[in-house]
């Protein structure tokens, strides 16, 4: 048998493979993917596997694989993040799946291990919470680095006072100082610096790290 003939088989075999209920998740790259050759027709659950940099991808149901290659209207699609529950998607034969980043399918329902684990950094945890900034305060003056603490991401906004933020909950310094934290694929931390009397207003769980002031001689 030739390698082209192989692989063939190959192709038929995981196809079958993947369809059967006791089977592992299948787990795809980018790409796209027909119903009938490279999956068993049939209905499958569907969820983002790993991170990417924008912490979501995207699916697509087109009715043949001419129709994606054509840019045609696809049947359906959806954003998918890493935090959302699986979607039950219907494949029928000939159906392309077109997805624009790593995804996991399973005929059967996914377990908690199977499904992408968010490991925080080090650092001090930062519950949701109001915290005022100075060295007799809540957090001490300088300069962090800061991560997401759940797989939901983190979210940080600062003010030049408390007053500032008692009188007022939107205004803050700006959009430079309004931090969204992404559990990215890189997972590059933001630098926040804080100063006496700020105000810090975490509304998503975050991870601080605090980073060591430089020493000129």
């Amino acid at each position: 048998m030739d390698y082209d003939s192989l692989y063939a088989l190959k192709v038929r075999v995981d196809a079958e493979l993947y369809s059967r209920p006791e089977a592992e998740p299948v787990y795809w790259a980018a790409g796209s993917y027909v119903a009938g050759r490279d999956i068993q027709p049939g209905r499958y659950y569907l969820i983002m596997s790993a991170p990417t940099r924008h912490s979501y991808t995207s699916y697509r149901i087109y009715a043949t694989q001419a129709d994606y290659e054509e840019g045609n209207d696809y049947l359906t699609g959806d954003l998918i993040f890493l935090t959302d529950e699986p979607v039950s998607i219907s494949l029928e034969d000939g159906n392309c799946l077109s997805v624009q980043g790593p995804v996991a399918l399973s005929v059967a329902p996914f377990t908690e291990d199977e499904r992408y684990r968010y490991t925080a950094p080090e650092g001090t945890l930062v519950p949701a919470g109001v915290y005022e900034v100075g060295e007799n305060a809540d957090i001490p003056v300088g300069t962090y680095l800061a991560y997401p603490a759940t797989l939901s991401g983190g979210d940080i906004k600062l003010y030049s006072t408390m007053a500032a933020y008692e009188s007022d909950g939107s205004w803050h310094l700006g959009y430079d100082t309004h931090y969204e934290l992404d559990v990215t694929a890189d997972l590059q931390p933001e630098t926040i610096r804080v100063s006496e009397g700020m105000a810090v207003l975490v509304e998503k769980d975050v991870i601080m790290k605090k980073q060591a002031a430089l020493v000129f001689e």
